[in-house]
């Protein structure tokens, strides 16, 4: 075991080189750099003349080494990365790692939410669409699961964003709390706050698990729920739903345990 998570673990090494040199000839494939940016920002609006936004542009590439060969940028990228230096965000004028350990225990909070809410809604719905084949309900969810794993999450996202707030009229979309609930303590009315303002996110990055959950655990229990060993169980006096719940549906947890490596 040891061995094979060393040979896995030795042999990312290449792939991440590689696409580390894959992202920094895109970064440097557009034409013009941020130091343009920068001079067409100050003749724009800080209503500078040609020279001075020329020499800002040119003092921006010497400060931060863009009038170095490619690939001595390149190993300075590299080397700032390899010592937690991401550099700075240009959109946030932020360094990049403050910008991030502002947004990831959001991300890590949202993630297992959803991955746990995926599968347990998923299986649920698998359950009930394989014992009732071909009813109008298995049709229904089968409808659900394949247009949940069809439709591209930022789709999805876009046309709940326009309905939300075009249709609806909900505001504060971009935020976590209302502004009153913003710098009050944790309460019960600040997390129920909380889940009002975070259920669109959920939802767009559940409904892809639930997709794929749902149609695993059906396919897994059409055949299964007609073999032989279901029948003495039934005879035994277990209702239908005993035998699916004691006999079937435990005798699929491995395969629907090694899918959810994969996340929702």
């Amino acid at each position: 075991m040891l061995r094979f998570l060393a040979y896995r673990i030795l042999s990312a090494i290449p792939v991440l080189f590689v696409m580390t040199i894959i992202t920094f000839v895109i970064i440097h494939s557009t034409p013009g750099d941020y130091a343009d940016y920068v001079a067409s920002m100050l003749r724009s609006q800080g209503h500078a003349s040609n020279e001075v936004a020329q020499a800002a542009a040119v003092q921006f590439r010497i400060d931060h080494g863009l009038n170095d060969p490619l690939i001595i940028q390149y190993f300075h990228w590299i080397w700032d990365i390899l010592h937690g230096d991401f550099g700075t965000s240009y959109f946030f004028n932020r360094p990049i790692s403050a910008v991030i350990n502002q947004r990831l225990p959001p991300t890590l909070g949202l993630l297992p939410t959803v991955h746990v809410l995926g599968t347990i809604i998923g299986v649920t719905l698998g359950i009930i669409s394989a014992t009732r084949q071909y009813s109008w309900v298995d049709n229904l969810f089968s409808f659900i699961g394949f247009l949940g794993i069809s439709t591209p999450k930022f789709l999805f996202a876009l046309v709940l964003i326009y309905i939300l707030a075009f249709k609806i009229g909900v505001q504060e979309l971009g935020s976590f709390y209302s502004s009153y609930w913003s710098y009050q303590p944790m309460s019960f009315g600040k997390f129920w706050n909380l889940v009002l303002h975070v259920w669109p996110i959920i939802l767009v990055g559940v409904m892809n698990g639930i997709s794929y959950n749902m149609r695993m655990m059906r396919g897994n229990l059409l055949v299964p729920l007609n073999d032989q060993y279901v029948e003495p169980a039934r005879a035994q006096g277990l209702t239908n739903t005993m035998a699916l719940l004691k006999h079937t549906v435990p005798n699929h947890r491995h395969p629907m345990s090694a899918i959810q490596s994969q996340g929702s």
